[in-house]
C-alpha cells in the first residue's frame, strides 16, 4: 500500500512539472518576436493573414514596378550616368518597402530598418540633385540657364517659413552651397543615426531617462538633417520645374518631395499621436511598437501609388530634350517707343509685365 501511494504521488509531481506555463498577453506592452508573431496569425485566423498579406504584396509589385522601369531606362538610354542616377532614384522605393516590410514581421528591428530606410533614402536626394545637374550640363550650365530669373526664391512653398537668405538670382556661388545643404545629410545622417541605433538597443535592456534623452538628442539632430537637405533640394527643384519640362522634371520632382514628407513629417505625428494614447492598440497587430507598425503599413500603400504615378514620368523618351533657358529680362522688361506725331524728341517710356500688359507710362 505505501508503495502504491509513493507511485501516485509521484506521477502527480510529473504531470505538474510539465504543464506548460499560460502565454503571454498578446498586447501592446511588449515587442513581440517573429515566432511569436506567426503562432498568432495561425490563432487569429484569416484577419490577421488577410492584413499581414497586404504589405508581401506591395512589395511584389513594387519589385515588378522597378524592373519595368530600369528595362526600359536601359533600353532608351540616352547618357549612361543620367540613367544610373535615375536607376538609383527608383530603387530607393522597393528598397523602402523591403525595410517596411521586415519591420512589419520583425517588430524588434524597428530602429534598424527606419536608420537603413532614411539613409538610403537621404543618398537618392542626393543622386537624383546630381540627375538635376547632369540634364543642365553641370553647375555652370545651370546658373547660364537660370540668369534670366531675377529671383530665385530662398523660401519657396513648402518651405515659405524659412528666411535664412534673401531672395537673389542663382549665382554659382548659391549653387556651390545649396549642394552642400543637400549633401550633408549623406555624412551627418549616418553617424547620428547609428549612435541612436546604438542607444535605443541600450535602452531596450536598461531604461533610463538619460538614454532617452539621449535617443531624443540624436533623432533631432537626424531630423534636421534631413530638413535642410528638403529645403536646398526644393530651392533647385523648384527653380528647374519650367526649365526642365520637357525632360517632365515638375512630376519627378513633385513626386519625390510628396514622398520625403511621407517619411518625415507622417513618422513624427504618428509618433506624438502613440505617445499622448492617441492611437488605438490593435493594428495591424498589438505590439509595443505601435507608432512604427501604422507608419509602416501606410507609408506602404503610399510608396506603391506614388511609384506608380512616378512610372508614367519616367517611362518618356529623354531622346530630343532641350533645356529651355530662361530670357532674360523676361518677366518684367522695359521698351521704349518714339512717337513722331508732335516731336521727335517725344518718348515715353512703357513698363510692360509678362501678359504683355501696359502697366504705367511716363514721359521722359
Amino acid at each position: 500500500m505505501a508503495a502504491t501511494e509513493t507511485t501516485a504521488e509521484v506521477n502527480f509531481t510529473t504531470v505538474n512539472f510539465t504543464t506548460a506555463p499560460p502565454q503571454e498577453p498578446w498586447d501592446c506592452t511588449r515587442v513581440h518576436n517573429s515566432m511569436e508573431l506567426w503562432q498568432r496569425f495561425s490563432e487569429g485566423g484569416s484577419y490577421y493573414y488577410g492584413v499581414m498579406s497586404v504589405p508581401l504584396i506591395i512589395l511584389v509589385l513594387l519589385v515588378i514596378i522597378y524592373i519595368d522601369e530600369v528595362n526600359f531606362l536601359l533600353k532608351d538610354s540616352v547618357y549612361t550616368k543620367r540613367t544610373r542616377y535615375s536607376i538609383w532614384v527608383l530603387s530607393s522605393f522597393p528598397f523602402l518597402g523591403v525595410c517596411y516590410t521586415t519591420g512589419l514581421f520583425v517588430p524588434r528591428t524597428a530602429e534598424v530598418v527606419s536608420y537603413a530606410g532614411g539613409y538610403y533614402y537621404a543618398i537618392s536626394l542626393k543622386k537624383f540633385t546630381a540627375y538635376c545637374l547632369h540634364l543642365y550640363g553641370g553647375k555652370e550650365a545651370m546658373v547660364d540657364a537660370l540668369k534670366g530669373d531675377k529671383v530665385v526664391s530662398s523660401n519657396p512653398f513648402p518651405c515659405c517659413f524659412v528666411c535664412c537668405c534673401c531672395n537673389q538670382p542663382l549665382s554659382l556661388e548659391r549653387l556651390r552651397i545649396l549642394d552642400w545643404i543637400i549633401y550633408q545629410v549623406v555624412w551627418i545622417y549616418p553617424l547620428f543615426g547609428f549612435l541612436q541605433v546604438l542607444v535605443a538597443v541600450e535602452y531596450a535592456g536598461r531604461p533610463s531617462a538619460g538614454l532617452a534623452f539621449t535617443m531624443f538628442i540624436f533623432g533631432g539632430v537626424c531630423t534636421c538633417s534631413s530638413f535642410i537637405c528638403l529645403y536646398g533640394y526644393v530651392i533647385m527643384g523648384r527653380a528647374s520645374r519650367f526649365v526642365l519640362k520637357q525632360f517632365h522634371f515638375r512630376g519627378k520632382f513633385a513626386f519625390i518631395q510628396i514622398l520625403v514628407g511621407f517619411n518625415t513629417l507622417q513618422r513624427i505625428l504618428i509618433s506624438f499621436l502613440s505617445f499622448f494614447k492617441e492611437i488605438p492598440c490593435g493594428f495591424p497587430y498589438p505590439d509595443k511598437e505601435q507608432a512604427f507598425l501604422y507608419h509602416s503599413y501606410i507609408i506602404l500603400i503610399e510608396i506603391l501609388l506614388i511609384s506608380l504615378v512616378l512610372r508614367h514620368f519616367y517611362k518618356n523618351s529623354e531622346h530630343g530634350c532641350i533645356v529651355e533657358k530662361t530670357e532674360v529680362e523676361s518677366s518684367v522688361y522695359t521698351k521704349k517707343e518714339e512717337l513722331s506725331a508732335f516731336s521727335n524728341k517725344a518718348i515715353k517710356m512703357k513698363t510692360v509685365d509678362e501678359n504683355n500688359k501696359q502697366v504705367y507710362t511716363e514721359e521722359v
